[in-house]
Parts: structure tokens; C-alpha cells; sequence
């Protein structure tokens, strides 16, 4: 077939770099300041910027575990913020995340566990029953447990087991805790006029004391 115009740039580009990450990434960089996520059971909210953030918290944490491309992320999460959270950091760092139904019996969820041999395995604290089941009878033992609890019901964590804040908490270190302002259209900065890495100026201010992260 005889096209009209040269495509093997389009091609090049669409084929190497149109990835979901890539997408996310432009609007962090473009529209940082707008509403990401909402979480209205537990009344929280995210703009882009602080969305990359808390991504970047849990990358950051695991790659410190020393979980790496390819690596199966396993998740049985309700439609929490921490499932967005998981799926981002995967992304972030070239794992493969695996999410599953949260409904499956513990039978069902070992055989997945044994049959994907995840690193990390991540479930809501609702299903923990399931999980610590699901977990004697998996022939594969996932190296990290993390247990999501957002209910304000009383969670006694299984041993072995660790809190997703307490995972995030004690593998990132902060000097202070940052607190946006009101969303705001913020300025916009340029490195040239014929640039297209054009990025919002972030209202967040804090210092981050830590080895090299990621930070995008």
C-alpha cells in the first residue's frame, strides 16, 4: 500500500514511547496542579503532582527491597488509593502488576500465587483470612506481605505481615511533611521557546534528604 506521507516517525515514536506511563508522566508534568484521584470514603483527594508523589513513596520502597523489572506485584485490593498507588509504582519501576479478585477463595488465590510466584503480594485488610489461607497452601512464598487497611476497624497485622503506611514510612525518609496549598493554576516554566518539556511550577515545598530515588 503506497501512503501519502512518510509515517516511520510516527511509527518510531507511537511503537517506543506511547506508553501508559509516559501518559501519566505528561499530565504530572502539564497539569500537576489538577484533580488526579478521589477517595470519598475515606475523604482524601489527589492533584498529579501529589499522585506522582505517593507513587514514587512505594517505587521507591520497594526498589529499596530490591524488587525490579519483571517482578510480579500481586494484588488483591478493593478499589482503594494504594491499588492506584501499586499500579504506578509497577509501572515506575518495570514490574508486572497482577491484580486479582478480591472475592476468590483461599484455594483459588494460591493457586494463583503458586502459579505466578509473585515477589510482593499486597491485599485489604477486609480479606486477610483469605490471604494468610491462601498463603499456607501456595507452594510459593512471596518475599514481601503487605496488608492495605483503610477501615477503622481493629487490624492485628499476621506475622510475617506489614502495614502498607508502615511499609512506605520506614523505607522513605522525610524532613517534613508536605502540605499543599489550595489547587491553584500555578505558572508554567519553559527550558525554550521551542521546547515541549514544559512543567508546572509545584506549590509543594519540603526537602527531601535520601540516596537516589525516582523522582519522575
Amino acid at each position: 500500500m503506497a501512503y501519502t506521507y512518510d509515517i516511520s516517525m510516527f511509527r518510531e515514536t507511537f511503537e517506543s514511547e506511547f506508553t501508559w506511563l509516559n501518559g501519566f508522566m505528561r499530565n504530572v508534568r502539564r497539569f500537576g496542579y489538577r484533580m488526579a484521584a478521589i477517595d470519598p470514603a475515606g475523604k482524601r483527594e489527589w492533584n498529579y503532582t501529589q499522585l506522582n508523589a505517593e507513587a514514587n513513596r512505594f517505587a521507591n520502597a520497594l526498589k529499596k527491597d530490591g524488587v525490579k523489572k519483571s517482578d510480579v506485584i500481586f494484588m488483591q485490593l478493593f478499589n482503594s488509593p494504594e491499588f492506584l498507588f501499586t499500579y504506578i509504582a509497577s509501572q515506575k519501576i518495570g514490574a508486572i502488576s497482577n491484580p486479582a479478585n478480591f472475592n476468590f477463595s483461599p484455594g483459588e488465590t494460591a493457586e494463583i500465587i503458586s502459579h505466578n510466584k509473585p515477589r510482593v503480594y499486597l491485599y485489604d485488610a477486609e480479606i486477610v483470612n483469605t490471604a494468610v489461607r491462601a498463603l499456607k497452601l501456595s507452594k510459593h512464598k512471596p518475599e514481601i506481605v503487605i496488608a492495605v487497611n483503610n477501615s477503622e476497624k481493629e487490624f492485628t497485622v499476621p506475622e510475617g505481615h506489614i502495614l502498607y503506611e508502615d511499609y512506605v514510612r520506614t523505607s522513605t525518609t522525610r524532613s517534613c511533611v508536605c502540605r499543599p496549598r489550595a489547587p491553584q493554576a500555578p505558572p508554567r516554566a519553559c527550558r525554550s521557546t521551542t521546547s515541549t518539556r514544559c512543567f508546572p511550577l509545584t506549590t509543594l515545598s519540603c526537602t527531601f534528604r535520601s540516596t537516589p530515588r525516582i523522582s519522575r
